[in-house]
């Protein structure tokens, strides 16, 4: 099967889900051929990502069921759970779902809200934006270095995605010293870049 850019989505929407940052070039590309290539499913990548020593920083083995549930609403939608939803989706743990199963269940139900109560389609939109800025880092960055604060100023605005890019672009594109000459500098030789370049005359 080929590599799709849904399948990319998917993971990045498990990397803001069960870790709670940004993925690393590496990290999505395993995690992306796991699902198109060596025929895993997302409950199946879910669980496994579940599993590893990342998610706990978010999802605590100590955890009840319904303090899973509130983690995800609060780390994740950037809220406080509403009673009904608090039930309906412990429920599902409860009744023995996994818990890989249930946070996939959780993302596609945000993602694909076409309601309009005003705190879910915020929750989509913060959602849907640390995924965008998530994806951006992986292609642009790759690295693991800043994965943890990338999405720290990411809001359901869409100009917080155009400042984390920026801040993103900024970061990958390297300091650069220059040394001046006697004569007239300029050209591409001469060019400052996005990061914080020094001229040395």
């Amino acid at each position: 099967m080929a590599i799709t850019t849904t399948m990319r989505t998917q993971v990045a929407q498990l990397y803001v889900s069960l870790f709670g940052r940004a993925p690393e070039s590496a990290g999505l590309g395993y995690w992306v051929n796991e699902l198109g290539n060596n025929g895993k499913t997302v409950d199946q990548i879910a669980q496994s990502m579940y599993d590893v020593d990342a998610a706990r920083a978010f999802y605590p083995l100590s955890l009840t069921n319904q303090e899973i549930v509130g983690k995800f609403y609060t780390n994740v939608l950037g809220r406080t759970a509403d009673a009904d939803g608090l039930a309906y989706w412990t429920a599902k743990l409860d009744g023995g779902e996994t818990k890989g199963k249930l946070i996939s269940e959780m993302i596609t139900a945000v993602s694909a809200y076409t309601g309009s109560d005003a705190a879910a389609l915020t929750s989509q939109s913060l959602f849907n934006n640390k995924v965008t800025v998530g994806l951006y880092y992986g292609f642009t960055v790759g690295g693991t270095s800043t994965t943890n604060t990338v999405l720290a100023g990411v809001s359901d605005a869409a100009a917080s995605v155009t400042a984390a890019q920026t801040a993103i672009d900024a970061a990958a594109t390297p300091a650069t010293t220059f040394t001046l000459t006697t004569g007239i500098d300029t050209g591409v030789g001469f060019t400052g870049g996005a990061g914080n370049d020094t001229f040395n005359g």
